[in-house]
């Protein structure tokens, strides 16, 4: 099938052009269509399924004439489709069909207004919606229930993820630098995420994950969050990381976090309490890092209050260049419960030792 396939596509391509005829050669590893012409005649075969990578655009090749997929509306069941560097692609009309895909990535198609060529689209597993700079929303994602992974990247004109109303699981989402996106309303059903990863633009909420169990890992940089409200539902994970997050303030939302692997908190400028804290019972310490708790660089934060009730198991603890952090005592129950704790304070203004701490010389107040 096969090699059938890939005859009747250089055939075709022969017909459009002698430099298109090469296609399958300098491809091997999946069908790229470069133009309107090439689309159009791959769509004459009229398939079905695919089981080959199907690339519409190719990152290197620049931008193609490529303005519609209407051709391809046979097309039910795919293993990869890449639709890139498209700029005159206004919507996915002629995708209406396709059912199923195991990875669809969409990047760099600044035209491209809308998903809803995609609403029969119920089965995939990965989904990479990148630099679509006209996409405002995600409507025509309404038939996913259920993925393994999706980014959200770079669309500077996302303003709501409504579309994705539907989805229940996810067990990797990445939301990166969409300049417009304020809140994360459209995730209306969302009841689990395994591991978030939020980075840059301008949201300034996490209320609505407020039902949401988040199993593994949290991940928020550059943020405009001034706390962490929304994450209330959260009790124990493996990996939780802010930094550089210049609004933060305090950690108001993590009231209920009991045990966690590996803490890194670095260069929040404005964080001035991590209370929240106080009902982490412990920091496993995996070795999976390099430091197991991680707080540098918080240029705001005078003390430790909120980690009074936490042992440590195998830990490497660092602690330095927060410019204002005077008052460690709350690290005494941690120290003093802990016999393979691996202590390093620097560069603050008052780095008490392990003993000190013990002995009550922990603070400068």
């Amino acid at each position: 099938m096969r090699k059938l396939l890939a005859i009747a596509i250089a055939m075709i391509f022969a017909a459009c052009s002698s430099d298109d005829s090469e296609t399958i050669n300098q491809y091997p590893k999946g069908i790229v269509l470069k133009s309107q012409a090439e689309v159009d005649a791959f769509a004459a075969l009229g398939l079905t399924e695919l089981n080959e990578k199907l690339s519409i655009g190719f990152i290197g090749l620049g931008a193609t004439d490529i303005t519609s997929l209407a051709g391809l509306k046979h097309l039910k069941k795919a293993n990869r489709i890449d639709i890139v560097e498209n700029p005159n692609l206004k919507d996915l009309a002629g995708l209406e069909n396709l059912q199923k895909v195991d990875t669809l990535i969409i990047n760099n198609n600044i035209s491209l207004k809308d998903l809803k060529g995609l609403r029969q689209l119920s089965d995939i597993m990965s989904l990479g919606l990148y630099s679509n700079y006209a996409l405002t929303n995600l409507q025509g994602l309404e038939g996913i229930t259920s993925i393994d992974q999706l980014d959200i990247s770079y669309n500077n004109n996302l303003n709501t993820l409504q579309g994705i109303n539907n989805l229940v699981t996810i067990n990797i989402l990445n939301i990166t630098l969409n300049d417009k996106l304020l809140s994360l309303e459209g995730i209306d059903s969302l009841t689990y995420i395994k591991n978030i990863f939020i980075q840059g633009g301008v949201l300034s909420s996490l209320q609505l994950l407020a039902n949401v169990n988040i199993a593994e890992t949290i991940e928020i940089m550059n943020s405009q969050l001034v706390n962490l409200s929304g994450l209330e539902n959260i009790t124990t994970l493996k990996y939780l990381r802010l930094s550089s997050n210049d609004y933060l303030e305090s950690f108001n939302g993590l009231d209920n976090l009991d045990t966690v692997n590996t803490l890194h908190v670095t260069q929040n400028k404005k964080l001035t309490s991590i209370s929240s804290l106080a009902s982490l019972k412990k920091i496993e310490g995996t070795g999976e890092y390099y430091f197991d708790l991680h707080i540098i660089n918080n240029n705001a934060l005078q003390s430790l209050d909120g980690l009074q009730n936490a042992t440590a198991g195998f830990s490497r603890i660092v602690v330095s260049n927060n410019t204002v952090l005077n008052d460690f005592c709350a690290l005494k129950n941690m120290v003093a419960n802990s016999n393979s704790i691996n202590l390093t304070i620097s560069e603050n203004p008052f780095n008490p030792t392990i003993e000190d701490i013990k002995s009550g010389n922990c603070s400068l107040n």
